[in-house]
């Protein structure tokens, strides 16, 4: 956001990632702010934990799936909190109130006592280094199947960059090692050398030995 406040208040009150960091606030409030699907599904998600949660909106009505609008609204601890934009994050030591601006009349400014807000910006993709050696999806990230492997031979890609849904970093970090032990076993291919072993073994037999259940 860049606003007073963001710098000093992140991992104090100040989350990117409400599904990573929203359980903290159990019976908590919270914020989120932002635009779009991203923004209001992670207001529906923290309404199972928080006491509270304000959706804070710079546009007058959310700019989103009018069903999921719907759904939202009919949360008994969600609140929309329209035309407003963050103008700076209060505290002492950790995240205790945020001001509220009028977008249009900058004059108007309202405090709002919350434990926690979530930004909810998006995100942008930055894969112009490989582009055109992958394939890409609607929202420009990289396809790959479940081993990591892109279209192209000896490019492997993992995390929040590719089509994996669900992104958090032990997913990444998961993904990561699928890609690299994928990659291994290409070079291995390449050189005339046996791939890694497989970490699953056949069940019933093991270097002569039956296995019973």
């Amino acid at each position: 956001m860049n606003v007073e406040g963001e710098s000093e208040f992140k991992n104090r009150g100040v989350s990117y990632c409400a599904v990573c960091d929203g359980p903290l606030y159990a019976g908590k409030s919270a914020a989120v702010v932002g635009v779009g699907e991203q923004a209001l599904e992670s207001a529906i998600f923290l309404s199972n934990i928080a006491k509270k949660v304000y959706l804070i909106q710079r546009t007058e009505k959310p700019v989103c799936d009018e069903d999921k609008v719907t759904s939202l609204l009919r949360l008994g601890n969600v609140e929309i909190v329209h035309r407003r934009v963050i103008s700076k994050i209060k505290g002492n030591g950790k995240l205790e109130s945020v001001d509220l601006s009028d977008p249009i009349q900058p004059g108007i400014v309202e405090n709002l006592k919350i434990d926690a807000l979530f930004v909810e910006m998006g995100y942008t993709t930055r894969i112009e280094f490989v582009k055109n050696l992958v394939s890409t999806n609607s929202k420009n990230e990289i396809v790959i199947d479940q081993n990591g492997k892109t279209i192209t031979d000896g490019i492997f890609a993992c995390g929040d960059i590719t089509n994996i849904p669900y992104k958090q970093a032990v997913i990444s970090a998961g993904q990561g090692a699928i890609a690299a032990l994928s990659a291994y076993n290409y070079i291995q291919k390449l050189r005339g050398k046996p791939a890694s072993i497989n970490d699953w073994k056949k069940l019933g037999q093991q270097n002569n030995v039956d296995f019973k259940l």
